[in-house]
């Protein structure tokens, strides 16, 4: 089982980074509006009006803010936070965004948190990502990465159990599964940024 995302509702088109001039789809960037011509990060993407788009990186960040790329994306002057403020913001907010997804998969069941539930859901066939703790037990990592392996499901090792546990209302998690689908692929994608802003 592979993940999978659907296609969103801009049908696919591709979007330029007012950062780097890289072209991306646009799940792939994050999405900024004007407010009373101050900047405004769409964090969960429902901002109403025209958005820019840049790539969810510290120097996409920096550059958008220090070399123009917001005003010229807006086509007029912007009122935009430091550089290092909006990296900040960020860096902060794609940590309360990964949280808030992971409360989601779990109020939904769609989760399986801890080694005998993922064991389940693994028989059962419907995980299609696998979050294995960076510290997690040499047994545990082995077990369920060639169980992964055999069906073909993903596997992340990038967080360690005491964030695995914050972002699912425990202490500490060695394991958890997610069912695949756009919900495990945006989430994916949040642990990513993270680690490229050096949070992880």
């Amino acid at each position: 089982m592979s993940l999978k995302g659907e296609e969103d509702e801009e049908g696919g088109s591709e979007r330029t980074c007012v950062g780097t001039r890289v072209k991306a789809h646009p799940n792939e960037l994050e999405r900024f509006v004007l407010f009373e011509d101050e900047l405004v990060w769409d964090m969960r993407r429902r901002a109403p009006g025209r958005g820019v788009y840049v790539s969810a990186t510290p120097e996409a960040l920096k550059a958008a803010v220090e070399r123009g790329g917001f005003a010229r994306g807006f086509k007029r002057k912007v009122k935009s936070p430091s550089a290092d403020e909006l990296i900040a913001q960020v860096r902060d907010g794609v940590a309360k965004r990964l949280s808030e997804r992971m409360q989601v998969c779990v109020r939904s069941r769609e989760v399986a948190i801890g080694t005998e539930a993922l064991k389940e859901g693994m028989k059962e066939g419907w995980v299609g990502l696998i979050l294995i703790a960076s510290d997690a037990g040499s047994s545990t990592r082995k077990r369920f990465e060639e169980n992964a392996r055999r069906k073909n499901v993903e596997i992340s090792q990038v967080l360690d159990g005491a964030r695995l546990g914050a972002i699912s209302g425990r202490d500490f998690v060695s394991v958890l599964g997610l069912k695949g689908g756009d919900r495990a692929v945006e989430l994916l994608r949040d642990v990513d940024i993270l680690r490229g802003f050096g949070a992880i």
